[in-house]
């Protein structure tokens, strides 16, 4: 397949879907038609005929070009979005953003002195924000957050896009909040959660691929609640998912004695008894 012609500009959507795409070859038909379109497009990224700032083929082109359906076609994207590669820009373009598998949080990420402080201010505000999204949504945000909820789904279950972390959902969950103090407060306490304190749970969670099926639910329903307009639904589910993520750390073994103290009193503030986690958590 010869290179995408690539010089000073990025390349126009012509030039990529007519040199770039082309119907899928001889690769695994057992797998679901969405997971093969993943690894079609991320090996056209990671060989350079996708360049990062390359705008990809529409849905439909892609789709004639793949010989699959377009909803396939959807899905895939909304994988590679969840995963980091590509972006959904206004005007429906989706844009290449990393070549390599994108690191769980940019350099700009800011972290806690104190993580466990900063996950009660988690379980406090989120669901909160999440409840007033369900009463008074952003449509434009609620459709982009419906890309990702339905990208997770399938970004887990694919071998080559080793997802490591949810919380570019809950950004876009949270984006759909139309207040824009409470909106920025709980996204600006979701960058600690990737600190290197989180490794081992986050190893712990991600290994296996169990926990991120159960919380892909878990944003399944949050969503789903939102977009229905059930304020008190959606922060309850926003509510079991944290209390989760925080029985997970607890379950990892990773913190003090004290940190072990602080976390179960913290569950017990924020969902009930901490010796009986949320349901599907180990």
């Amino acid at each position: 397949m010869p290179p995408l012609p690539y010089n000073a500009g990025t390349p126009t959507l012509r030039e990529v879907s007519s040199v770039a795409v082309r119907p899928l070859a001889a690769i695994d038909r057992g797998a679901p038609v969405a997971r093969r379109v993943v690894d079609q497009i991320l090996v056209g990224i990671r060989d350079g005929r996708f360049p990062i700032g390359c705008t990809l083929p529409s849905e439909q082109e892609m789709a004639t070009l793949c010989e699959v359906s377009r909803p396939s076609v959807r899905e895939a994207l909304s994988a590679l979005q969840f995963a980091g590669y590509v972006e959904s820009r206004r005007g429906a373009a989706t844009v290449v953003v990393a070549a390599d598998p994108p690191p769980v949080a940019g350099p700009s990420a800011r972290t806690s002195a104190d993580p466990l402080a900063s996950l009660e201010a988690r379980l406090v505000l989120e669901p909160e924000v999440v409840g007033l999204a369900a009463r008074d949504p952003d449509l434009r945000a609620l459709d982009a957050a419906a890309a990702l909820v339905g990208g997770m789904g399938v970004a887990i279950d694919d071998d080559v896009l080793h997802p490591e972390s949810d919380l570019r959902v809950h950004a876009a969950v949270l984006a759909i909040c139309r207040n824009p103090i409470l909106r920025e407060q709980a996204v600006r306490l979701l960058p600690p959660a990737v600190s290197p304190f989180w490794q081992p749970a986050r190893d712990r969670a991600w290994s296996d691929g169990a926990l991120p099926r159960l919380w892909a639910g878990h944003h399944r329903r949050i969503f789903d609640a939102v977009a229905a307009g059930d304020a008190v639904l959606a922060a309850a589910a926003s509510r079991e998912h944290l209390r989760s993520v925080a029985a997970n750390l607890l379950a990892s073994g990773s913190l003090s004695p004290s940190g072990r103290r602080r976390l179960r009193d913290l569950l017990e503030r924020h969902g009930g008894d901490a010796a009986a986690p949320p349901h599907g958590v180990p």
